[in-house]
């Protein structure tokens, strides 16, 4: 019987060390948490910053195309304008002197 109440005492010394070691952790666990949280916020900011970046360059360079096509659309319109300036021109030049010297 006594090796019975020897072994439960020392069942129980390990259960009591056992349950000290546990709120130790637990209270390091704790006082680690605010830090834990920190980190966590600042790798999510860094990684909204990246996918931010990575966000603004798709859009400039969506926006750099399109100002391609409309500098190219506005070429296209000049030299349509020169091309009916260089073909009438004379016709026009005649017409406002035919008209001016007529009047």
């Amino acid at each position: 019987m006594d090796q019975l109440m020897t072994e439960i005492l020392k069942i129980d010394e390990i259960a009591q060390k056992k349950i000290v070691d546990a709120k130790n952790k637990n209270r390091k666990i704790l006082k680690s948490l605010p830090q834990k949280k920190q980190e966590i916020i600042k790798n999510i900011r860094e990684e909204a910053d990246l996918n931010l970046e990575k966000f603004e360059k798709c859009e400039i360079e969506a926006f750099k195309e399109k100002i391609l096509i409309l500098e190219k659309k506005q070429q296209q319109i000049l030299e349509g304008l020169k091309k009916t300036y260089d073909e009438n021109c004379k016709n026009w030049i005649r017409d406002i002197v035919s008209n001016a010297l007529s009047d």
